[in-house]
């Protein structure tokens, strides 16, 4: 009988800690996503003519518009909630953006 109450013990301890580790009830299984996803083509042919493009270019000049106009796009889509999992150059002049948001 003390052999079997241990072994009750540690198993809900085992799934306790589970529990606390991954966060209780996971979204996924209750039919949901835990992250909405959304990927950001960057390519200077498609902004050349905006105003934030002009104002990042006056701000930094030639060599430092792009990382200006780069850091205002991901905090205006931060303050929507995204946040920036990683970054790619594709080619030479075009940058993917890979970015989540907490679902709900």
């Amino acid at each position: 009988m003390r052999h079997a109450l241990k072994t009750l013990a540690l198993a809900l301890c085992a799934a306790g800690l589970t529990f606390a580790l991954c966060g209780g009830p996971r979204a996924e299984a209750q039919g949901r996503a835990a992250w909405d996803y959304r990927v950001l083509r960057l390519d200077p042919k498609d902004y050349r003519d905006k105003l934030d493009w002009q104002e990042a270019l006056r701000l930094g000049g030639k060599d430092g518009a792009e990382a200006i106009f780069y850091e205002h796009v991901l905090d205006t889509l931060a303050a929507e909630g995204w946040e920036l999992v990683q970054s790619q150059q594709r080619t030479p002049s075009v940058t993917y953006f890979y970015l989540r948001k907490r679902n709900g």
